[in-house]
């Protein structure tokens, strides 16, 4: 379920990194386009910068980039609410092939009647057919991510009331994560080629952050803000797995492989798959949601528990850590 997420995030970040890290070409008239277009120019004094042109293709890439990381979410949303129906059913439920077709055909009319509608409404369908399902704590942010892309694609990014969602300002908040400095006189976020004393550590913690724009205001992304949206659409979709499967625990749906899957019948179990289950279980998947601690110049690394998960951090974006 939220694998086309982690994976088309994942390729909007590469392919976003690829463009903006080319050098832009330095030709009078680029390749590809005729030269009449520029023998006959009728304002030829309003030639714009090549750093004009180059903020400006920067903008729109992110602009296109993260409206398709947001567009990720509206499947996700029909997909989960498709899964309720089949955990609605119960654990003992059978169906027969005509069943299942006719169950299936019903979800392709209800993904229609969704793909229709705003995230508003979609939300707002989702709870009517099945109230008992908890939404992830993240919605509030995606909610805000939402209205922003919103004013991007149908308002050049200038916020007006209509875009609000904080009295006269556009507010929004997601996740990013962050390095920082543990000594004896207290924690604070690492600066960017800051050099470590003996007895210093770094800590990678996932911190909440915020962005606001007043009415009039223009939104402008920079590629590090995109790396953080696309980290709160990824973390969101992974919540919203967990949410499934807290779902179907409550209709009694079990999670855990039967005993019988564990073991093979007879023979000995090839060199590979002694704890293939296990590991194929946790592919793709972050295997630790804490941090991260560096321990000074020693260059070793350890696991700790995270100690910052009640920690909310509002300040300047970092430009380290990866999602």
């Amino acid at each position: 379920m939220i694998a086309p997420v982690h994976t088309g995030l994942k390729a909007l970040m590469l392919l976003v990194g690829d463009v903006l890290g080319q050098a832009p070409s330095t030709a009078e008239v680029p390749e590809g386009v005729p030269g009449i277009f520029f023998r006959f120019d009728p304002a030829p004094g309003l030639k714009p910068s090549r750093d004009e042109l180059t903020s400006y293709v920067q903008e729109r890439i992110l602009q296109w980039a993260t409206s398709d990381a947001v567009e990720l979410i509206k499947p996700l949303i029909v997909g989960s609410r498709a899964l309720c129906a089949l955990y609605d059913r119960g654990p003992t439920s059978s169906l027969t092939g005509d069943e299942w077709n006719v169950m299936r055909e019903s979800w392709e009319r209800a993904a229609e009647k969704m793909a229709k509608m705003d995230l508003h409404r979609r939300l707002k369908e989702f709870s009517r057919l099945h109230p008992d399902f908890k939404m992830p704590p993240l919605l509030p942010e995606i909610q805000g991510i939402f209205r922003m892309r919103n004013c991007l694609l149908h308002n050049h990014g200038v916020v007006a009331r209509s875009y609000c969602n904080d009295s006269e300002t556009l507010h929004i908040r997601f996740r990013r994560w962050s390095a920082w400095v543990l000594d004896s006189a207290g924690d604070r976020e690492y600066k960017e080629g800051e050099i470590l004393v003996s007895g210093q550590s770094v800590q990678m913690r996932f911190v909440t952050a915020e962005r606001v724009w007043k009415v009039g205001e223009r939104i402008l992304l920079s590629p590090q803000l995109f790396v953080d949206l696309c980290v709160t659409i990824d973390r969101f979709a992974i919540e919203m797995a967990k949410a499934l499967e807290a779902y179907a625990r409550s209709r009694g749906i079990p999670f855990e492989p039967p005993d019988s899957w564990k073991t093979q019948s007879s023979g000995t179990p090839p060199s590979d798959s002694a704890n293939g289950l296990q590991e194929r279980c946790g592919e793709g998947q972050p295997q630790n949601q804490g941090s991260y601690q560096w321990n000074g110049p020693s260059h070793r690394y350890r696991e700790i528990r995270d100690t910052s998960s009640n920690r909310k951090r509002v300040g300047p974006l970092a430009r380290v850590g990866a999602p």
